[in-house]
């Protein structure tokens, strides 16, 4: 397999990168370097680690962005599989192993892998992929799994080569370059796996060569954003079906927030683009699809696109004002989500919450051992409901990610200590504790993740522990193994 490296200017984490790449435990590697022209020591480390391993190969070239040197990478290979690693990145040891024998077992055009960022400094699955990367799934179509549209990184897949050159496939100069090609490889694929499994780890830079998707605040940087969202649009709107398309006019927004976010510090010519921007976006969209995005990003799109930044600054206010009165409300039978004393002419529409609001913080306790019972113990919280004065119903849900099977188990309320609860959003429900009773006596080999859900007047919301108190495991005991994954939250294993 081949593996396209895009070298600028990382002297300080290329041997990292590369390091990670030849501990893989999948040995037969073509790996392509592409030093793009870096004026730094980059050229002088990765010839080092080409005259070290004959695996590496250094191509060099002239400045000419990501999306070239990536284009030239591939022009220089030869494997029949192609994977791409930015030089900032790494892997963990079995990702190309795992992501080889998937696509060996498969007649499938590409796999896609679950991948971790760096948060606060420390690797974290984002929570917008954990429910994508729940089970193990092969030979999926984009129909069959229109939720893995918004996935348009390169990083995390594997390609057949032969499916690349004949789609074709290329990135086009300039920022955010990764997502038509990822947008059009996954609407012509006849079927791609998706695991569970963590293949990739991307680094957030904490120096001044930080990456493009750490720049939000520039001009260029929203500008190029809002003229991509409009791009992968036009890709979408020709090739795909009518429901993946309406997932993607719902799902598409959701990058704009950190952008919408900077308007109180951002010039007149950043407001100007992203005005622009959005307001181009919101005219493709029809009404019920941009019923379904989420409230508050809706109500700042829907300012936004009518030009009217004063509003856009006094409702971003009063969402970081913890002072003022419940931001969501319960009126006349309808959840709404309340800005009428800051800004004026809100559509009733526009306010009226979505189910995409909803989230779960559940907080995992303890996890003890009593015989062939595994005893979880855990408070649980649905944000983006307003409170309707009920006691909620808890389940454990035991998901296992290789078979793609799950099995839910009541748990019964419990006292919850005030250190044990997640923080309390005014006019939020109130946290509900629980305690979970699983038997383990037929689990086999399989290491199971845990979920929560929660039912409030039945409103269901599901998803992993978000939590978990710093003593949680210390009283579990064979044959039982706890474990804890930043994003799926608890696994469970039994020891043998």
């Amino acid at each position: 397999m081949s593996v396209i490296i895009p070298v600028y200017q990382v002297e300080r984490y290329v041997a990292e990168c590369l390091d990670s790449v030849l501990a893989q435990t999948y040995t037969d590697l073509e790996i392509v370097v592409v030093d793009d022209g870096s004026t730094d020591g980059s050229a002088d480390i990765v010839a080092e680690y080409a005259e070290r391993d004959q695996r590496v190969r250094v191509v060099r070239q002239a400045n000419a962005g990501l999306g070239a040197a990536r284009n030239a990478g591939v022009r220089h290979s030869h494997g029949e599989f192609l994977a791409f690693l930015d030089s900032d990145d790494t892997l963990p040891p079995d990702s190309y192993a795992v992501m080889v024998d998937t696509l060996v077992g498969s007649v499938s055009d590409f796999v896609v892998g679950a991948m971790t960022k760096q948060i606060d400094g420390a690797y974290r699955l984002p929570g917008w992929l954990v429910p994508l990367h729940r089970t193990r799934r092969i030979g999926v179509r984009i129909d069959d799994a229109p939720e893995m549209l918004p996935d348009i990184f390169a990083w995390n897949k594997m390609f057949r080569r032969s499916f690349w050159d004949a789609v074709p496939l290329a990135f086009p100069k300039g920022s955010y370059e990764d997502h038509v090609p990822m947008t059009t490889a996954l609407l012509s694929a006849h079927a791609f796996d998706v695991l569970p499994d963590v293949v990739y780890r991307w680094r957030t830079r904490d120096d001044d060569s930080r990456s493009i998707t750490q720049r939000k605040h520039e001009v260029a940087n929203v500008t190029d954003a809002v003229a991509i969202k409009q791009a992968v649009c036009e890709v979408v709107d020709a090739r795909a079906s009518p429901e993946v398309r309406r997932l993607w006019h719902r799902t598409m927004f959701n990058d704009l927030r950190p952008y919408l976010h900077e308007v109180p510090s951002g010039s007149e010519a950043y407001w100007h683009a992203l005005h622009h921007g959005v307001a181009g976006l919101l005219a493709r969209v029809d009404a019920d699809d941009f019923a379904a995005v989420e409230t508050r990003l809706r109500v700042l799109c829907w300012l936004t696109a009518r030009g009217r930044r004063a509003d856009v600054e006094r409702v971003l206010a009063r969402f970081g004002d913890p002072a003022t009165p419940s931001l969501l409300q319960r009126i006349d039978d309808r959840d709404v989500l309340v800005v009428d004393d800051v800004v004026d002419g809100i559509p009733a529409d526009l306010v009226k919450l979505s189910p995409t609001d909803r989230n779960l913080r559940a907080r995992l306790v303890s996890v003890t051992v009593d015989g062939s019972q595994v005893i979880i113990r855990g408070v649980a919280q649905v944000i983006g409901l307003p409170d309707r004065g009920v006691e909620p119903t808890v389940a454990v849900r035991l998901v296992d990610p290789t078979a793609g099977s799950e099995h839910d188990v009541a748990a019964e309320p419990a006292p919850a200590l005030e250190k044990h609860r997640p923080p309390r959003p005014n006019g939020a429900p109130t946290p509900a504790g629980f305690t979970a009773r699983v038997d383990v006596s037929a689990w086999g080999t399989r290491v199971l993740r845990t979920e929560v859900v929660v039912d409030i007047a039945g409103i269901v919301v599901s998803g992993p522990f978000t939590g978990r108190q710093p003593d949680a495991f210390t009283l579990v005991e064979p044959p039982v193994h706890a474990s804890w994954h930043p994003g799926p939250g608890l696994a469970l294993a039994l020891v043998h």
